[in-house]
């Protein structure tokens, strides 16, 4: 049985504040998999405010930067694919011909031919 029990705030995986537990349910047949522990207000609060403090430098970033970024998060998603595809299977009930072909793709995501645009909020 899979236990999530960290969430992703402020660059770091972190145990949330939250204490719900919602539990994962394989709806092929209606076991149990796994438990995931959510987070709450306060950690929405915690994440918000850290997206905001990193926004400051973030948004001084160049394309090529964010670029680099969205490169590294592609390899990362590609190389665990096979991962995306048997949790899909697992937790959706998705057949093996489906979640294949629809991650087929999923690190074109990351790729643009958009021309360089610069954000100043």
């Amino acid at each position: 049985m899979k236990t999530v029990n960290k969430i992703y705030s402020n660059g770091e995986f972190v145990s949330p504040h939250g204490t719900e537990i919602y539990n994962l349910i394989n709806p092929s047949n209606n076991e149990k998999i796994g438990e995931l522990t959510l987070a709450d207000a306060t950690d929405t609060r915690n994440a918000i405010a850290a997206a905001k403090f990193a926004f400051r430098t973030f948004s001084k970033s160049t394309v090529s930067e964010r670029i680099d970024y969205l490169t590294k998060l592609k390899t990362a998603i590609e190389k665990r694919k096979q991962d995306f595809i048997d949790s899909m299977i697992e937790e959706y009930g998705g057949t093996h011909q489906f979640v294949t072909m629809s991650n087929a793709h999923t690190g074109a995501w990351f790729d643009s031919n958009r021309t360089e645009t610069t954000y100043s909020g």
